[in-house]
């Protein structure tokens, strides 16, 4: 995609890309490090590279920006995001024991109350139920990956 200065208003180019040089140009540059894909992911990784004075291109193989995180005509007249369809590719189960909600994402593993088999019998002398919170912890972790520990 080449930018110009054509009628087309900021709206409709929001979230295109370009190449800002000749290909050959910014290969010669030297650069700290690539993000490959402009995804949310990406684009925020991009900037806390750049906010910290790395110097890092952002490839991208679409012509938009932004990901799972975009809304495209994939229909004349229907608007939905491009990774909307995902959610209903996604295979899990849910199933509580006692206060707890349990998700399973692996589509080859045993039911909970299998899994579980006799731990009622085994914690239930613990009144689980008289527990409350007491403490939470956060860290800042300086990387790009992606973690929830709850304990």
């Amino acid at each position: 995609m080449k930018f110009s200065n054509t009628s087309n208003s900021a709206a409709a180019c929001l979230g295109l890309v370009g190449l800002p040089a000749p290909v050959s140009e910014l290969a010669a540059r030297h650069w700290d490090g690539i993000v490959v894909g402009a995804g949310h992911n990406g684009l925020a990784r991009a900037a806390y590279l750049a906010r910290a004075g790395k110097r890092v291109p952002v490839l991208e193989s679409r012509e938009r920006i932004g990901g799972a995180c975009t809304v495209e005509e994939t229909f004349p007249g229907v608007k939905m995001s491009p990774c909307a369809y995902l959610a209903g590719l996604l295979h899990f189960d849910v199933d509580a024991w006692e206060d707890f909600v349990f998700v399973n994402l692996s589509p080859n593993t045993v039911s909970l109350r299998s899994y579980l088999s006799d731990l009622n019998g085994r914690v239930s002398p613990l009144a689980l139920n008289s527990l409350h919170f007491h403490l939470r912890r956060e860290y800042t972790l300086h990387c790009n990956w992606k973690v929830y520990v709850d304990n």
